[in-house]
């Protein structure tokens, strides 16, 4: 296939996709209205196509980086999913009933614009990400990587549980 491996394509493809998307969607200011709607179905299988480049890239013998190094790559949206079934659950109701117990809402409930809402949580994703890859990079241990991750997902779930009880 010449220089590019197989996934290659898809994901510039992907890209493409995305940047038309973005686009349209991206709030220059406080008041603009979105454009074009992603939708459950939309939002799913851009989920599935990340985490299949994950997977393929954290996998086999010649994998760009281990399985613990995609937590670290994907930690605000694993935080959030499993940490708000978990919440749900504690409560009493269906993981996948709707209400407001991401940190989306509670960012925006504390006065920060939709902007700065995504600015921080794609920040702190793009931190994430950044850490866990630096530190396989320096040589800290799959084990070592998967462990801190957890840690900091127990500490995300008291700080969360600690925010909607203020709130």
């Amino acid at each position: 296939m010449g220089p590019y491996h197989a996934y290659q394509i898809p994901v510039f493809m992907m890209a493409g996709a995305l940047d038309g998307f973005l686009l349209f969607n991206f709030r220059f200011s406080r008041n603009a209205p979105v454009r074009v709607f992603m939708g459950d179905s939309g939002s799913l299988f851009l989920g599935l196509f990340v985490v299949w480049l994950l997977l393929v890239n954290s996998q086999g013998l010649d994998r760009s980086f281990p399985p613990a190094v995609a937590l670290w790559i994907l930690t605000i949206p694993l935080f959030e999913t499993v940490g708000v079934m978990i919440r749900r659950i504690a409560r009493g109701r269906s993981p996948f009933s709707a209400d407001r117990l991401h940190t989306n809402h509670l960012l925006m409930e504390s006065g920060y614009s939709v902007i700065e809402t995504v600015l921080i949580l794609v920040l702190t994703s793009a931190v994430f990400a950044l850490v866990g890859l630096s530190t396989w990079n320096a040589g800290v241990s799959e084990r070592m990587l998967f462990y801190t991750f957890l840690g900091l997902f127990f500490g995300y779930l008291v700080l969360m549980e600690i925010k909607q009880h203020d709130s």
